[in-house]
């Protein structure tokens, strides 16, 4: 009966200490916000440096303001810069767990903090020129500054009694067609 008895004394140990190890983890794993206050989090790609006293965050491409612990009854104001060479294409954001876009379209929002958690994401891109060259005899469009990824045609008009002989770069023949896509992805000078 003994050995019986201390088998349940064991297991039943063994069940708490699990069961608490268990809830351990998961609170170890929330970030540290002191009651009556709100995390303002902001990230991206290409993240470079934090800055917890001035709430700056950089990224390769720019750098985003306004993150941090704030009184819950604050209000608070987030903004994304880019850097020159590089364009903001994207700064979306709104409470955690709830609509992560309800701030979306512009480089900089004010908001009451409502004493709940609020989570930022920004993406920044490199800027390409495509410079395009027309000989004479017509017209080229689709040229200009584009970002990394992008997709750009461009497309060539000869006026009446020319023809189109191709798009040219660096003197390879890089399409024959009047309209050309491609992925931005260095600056590039074209002939038409």
């Amino acid at each position: 009966m003994k050995k019986l008895f201390l088998f349940y004394v064991l297991f039943a140990l063994g069940f708490v200490t699990g069961c608490s190890r268990d809830d351990f983890d998961q609170e170890s794993l929330r970030p540290v916000v002191p009651e009556g206050k709100a995390n303002i989090a902001i990230s991206g790609d290409g993240v470079i440096n934090t800055r917890s006293t001035s709430g700056k965050v950089e990224f390769t491409g720019g750098y985003a303001t306004g993150a941090g612990l704030y009184d819950g009854k604050a209000t608070a104001t987030v903004s994304a810069v880019p850097y020159s060479g590089y364009q903001l294409v994207s700064f979306t954001g709104g409470p955690v767990g709830g609509n992560t876009n309800q701030f979306a379209g512009s480089d900089k929002y004010s908001f009451g903090v409502e004493s709940q958690d609020w989570k930022f994401n920004v993406s920044f891109k490199k800027e390409y020129s495509i410079t395009l060259i027309a000989e004479s005899g017509g017209q080229v469009t689709g040229g200009g500054v584009k970002v990394e990824g992008d997709v750009c045609t461009v497309a060539a008009s000869p006026f009446m009694g020319n023809q189109f002989n191709g798009w040219y770069e660096g003197g390879s023949l890089v399409s024959s067609s009047d309209r050309y896509s491609f992925t931005v992805s260095s600056n590039r000078t074209i002939r038409s």
